[in-house]
């Protein structure tokens, strides 16, 4: 069962992520939080395989992405965002994300990235 964690300031936008999540077989809603703040607390507690994360063009987004990555590196984060610009994905990468995608992709390539960064799979 892979662990999945939700990152995003629009409670309606978590709340439609968290439904498809449930739907699926293999992966597990763990918890969601509204903000940056909130995150690192809930990844040190809840232990999540992947993380979902938006982000903005601040500079405390990718440190929060590299606190995460370094906090625990096993963790996948992805970034699903609205900016997707080539800089802002080089920066996410950069910070340790494994993926960024637009919040326009269709849920399947979002679901089929959480399940290929997960690195605690049997």
């Amino acid at each position: 069962m892979i662990k999945v964690l939700l990152v995003d300031e629009d409670e309606a936008v978590r709340h439609g992520l968290r439904m498809l999540l449930q739907l699926e077989p293999d992966l597990e809603f763990v918890g969601e939080a509204g903000d940056r703040r909130e995150v690192l607390d809930l990844a040190r507690e809840l232990r999540p395989d992947s993380i979902v994360m938006d982000i903005e063009h601040h500079e405390r987004d990718f440190i929060a992405i590299r606190e995460l990555c370094e906090m625990d590196p096993s963790i996948a984060v992805i970034v699903h965002s609205l900016y997707t610009d080539a800089l802002t994905r080089s920066r996410a990468q950069e910070a340790g994300a494994k993926a960024c995608m637009e919040k326009g992709t269709p849920v399947d390539t979002l679901l089929s990235e959480i399940r290929r960064w997960s690195s605690r799979l049997p």
